[in-house]
């Protein structure tokens, strides 16, 4: 499952990622399957549950594969990306990161939204992982020095356990990150970070 920009899990009766999001949207939480549904599922248990792929923006993809779960990743397309910053913290070392970066002739956003490098940056983490970081996004990945790669991984790190930890509820982000003032509604606001 790629969730594209604006995918999600909605399970009925269930607060997920993104529950409270399309709580402000004014849908109603009785309503089955939910708006931009894509498909859905229910289990034969009792009760049984359901399950629904929402996505708005029809970014999202499902692909079936036959195959026990663990084995998943060994199968395509997930075996063409790299590493998941949080998942895969074993083989995302500082030493894979700066290995990448040295390889590459490209700006750092470029390589940090490169899927077959590392797995599900996109493009408001990489935003904010580079202002945590204090990096130019266009700086070349070739030119950076192994301080600022290692500040780079450990920002990459700290920013996704964070999104993680706050199951992506924006309004839970700290205060002093980027994305609480990228997308203000108010334009006095908009410029004060």
């Amino acid at each position: 499952m790629h969730f594209g920009m604006t995918g999600w899990v909605h399970i009925q009766g269930e607060r997920t990622a993104y529950t409270s999001y399309y709580n402000r949207a004014k849908d109603s939480p009785e309503e089955w399957p939910p708006r931009f549904w894509k498909f859905h599922l229910s289990t034969t248990c009792s009760p049984p549950i359901h399950a629904a792929f929402v996505d708005s923006r029809r970014f999202g993809r499902v692909r079936l594969v036959h195959c026990p779960g663990d084995k998943i990743r060994l199968h395509s397309p997930l075996v063409e990306n790299g590493p998941d910053p949080l998942v895969d913290g074993d083989r995302f070392t500082e030493e894979y990161l700066g290995a990448w970066m040295r390889k590459k002739r490209v700006p750092v956003k470029a390589l940090l939204l490169d899927q077959a490098v590392i797995s599900g940056i996109g493009n408001w983490v990489a935003d904010e992982t580079l202002y945590q970081a204090r990096l130019h996004p266009e700086q070349y990945s070739n030119t950076f020095s192994d301080e600022q790669i290692s500040r780079l991984h450990r920002t990459i790190v700290s920013v996704c356990q964070t999104a993680v930890d706050k199951l992506a509820e924006s309004d839970e982000f700290p205060d002093h990150w980027l994305f609480k003032h990228r997308h203000s509604t108010h334009k006095a606001e908009a410029n004060q970070v």
